[in-house]
């Protein structure tokens, strides 16, 4: 259990997830269970409205901060970053996942922000668009990566275990 005062306060009735779910995914997979609008600048960080993911899809999501990490920064760097209890870095902008939405029907379908959004739907892809489609959480992470895939198609290829058929690629 990590001490007390890494662990984030949360009320029970207010979020989609349980206390017990959180200090869950907190514990075991090390990431960050906040609102949409996080006041740490974490790498990544699960919104606390989502409904509860699998192991596996939390495997992913630490697996995509250790990514993020090792990608940006240079070795020695990205080791303190991810030293830490929550991997965070001041500045950065941060990727918020977000597993259903409030609209019937998307409760298996992910979605992602950023920190630093102000002006589009508060996720992405938005669920009112005429042309929506459910995502699962690899495609999620496979459009942020889109700009530059090889890295990413590359870790995920060396993950079997976290990423199974899902790793090559979209």
């Amino acid at each position: 259990m990590l001490p007390a005062k890494f662990r984030q306060e949360v009320k029970m009735a207010e979020h989609a997830l349980s206390k017990e779910e959180i200090e869950r995914i907190q514990e075991v997979f090390r990431i960050p269970v906040e609102s949409a609008w996080p006041g740490t600048y974490w790498i990544v960080s699960l919104d606390w409205d989502s409904t509860m993911p699998t192991d596996e899809e939390l495997g992913m999501i630490a697996s995509y901060c250790a990514f993020s990490v090792q990608n940006l920064y240079k070795r020695h760097y990205a080791e303190e970053i991810m030293a830490q209890d929550f991997p965070k870095e001041a500045g950065y902008n941060t990727v918020i996942f977000r597993k259903g939405s409030y609209k019937e029907g998307t409760e298996k379908h992910w979605f992602y922000r950023r920190t630093l959004w102000e002006e589009s739907s508060t996720y992405w892809p938005d669920p009112r668009g005429k042309n929506y489609k459910g995502l699962l959480l690899i495609a999620i992470m496979d459009h942020i990566q889109s700009l530059i895939q090889k890295p990413w198609i590359d870790w995920k290829d060396g993950r079997p275990m976290i990423f199974g058929a899902q790793a090559g690629g979209e």
